[in-house]
């Protein structure tokens, strides 16, 4: 979100910059795309600098979960994004790569997919978001990625929002604290 929605700080509590999950990867890849992290006492406090500028490429065989975030990020921010190592998303609650793809389009985004990759090719349209109704396909990591389609500043509608309780029960509490409005 920082990557997109600049100077606005976000506090992750209990996140720590030198664990071993895809936390640690994530901080790296945010760097690379403009947001400083800094460690406090009970986590990590981040936030955006810049808005990226260029085009990206990330493997994400180790870290799969972060592709969906990555994939409506850029396509929000209107940057090419090439996301590999992504065959495990095609089993999970549904054929993420497939919904991620049909969903974004409707907002205008270009996708293209492949049984392992996931392109933005181009970003989203805001005007497309008013008249949409996107399906989150009772998987709580489409409720979260799709949610971030909020950061172009346009409200957005989702057909289920309960599947996030599943990993994050305060997810939209959060997203209201920093403006984002999901519907």
């Amino acid at each position: 979100m920082t990557a997109i929605k600049t100077n606005q700080p976000i506090h992750l509590k209990n996140i720590k910059s030198n664990t071993f999950q895809g936390d640690e990867k994530l901080l790296e890849w945010m760097q690379q795309r403009g947001v400083e992290c800094k460690e406090v006492d009970d986590g990590l406090t981040i936030v955006g600098k810049r808005i990226p500028t260029r085009d990206f490429e990330y493997d994400f065989t180790n870290t799969p979960d972060l592709a969906q975030a990555f994939a409506v990020m850029a396509a929000v921010s209107n940057r090419r994004l090439l996301l590999t190592g992504l065959s495990t998303l095609i089993g999970k609650e549904t054929n993420r790569l497939l919904a991620l793809k049909t969903e974004l389009e409707k907002a205008g985004a270009e996708i293209a997919i492949t049984h392992h990759s996931l392109e933005v090719q181009r970003g989203i349209r805001k005007e497309f978001l008013e008249r949409t109704i996107f399906n989150t396909y009772n998987d709580h990591r489409m409720v979260m990625a799709l949610s971030l389609l909020g950061l172009s500043g346009a409200p957005v509608v989702l057909d289920d929002i309960s599947p996030v309780s599943k990993s994050f029960p305060n997810y939209f509490g959060e997203l209201g604290r920093i403006g984002v409005v999901v519907g």
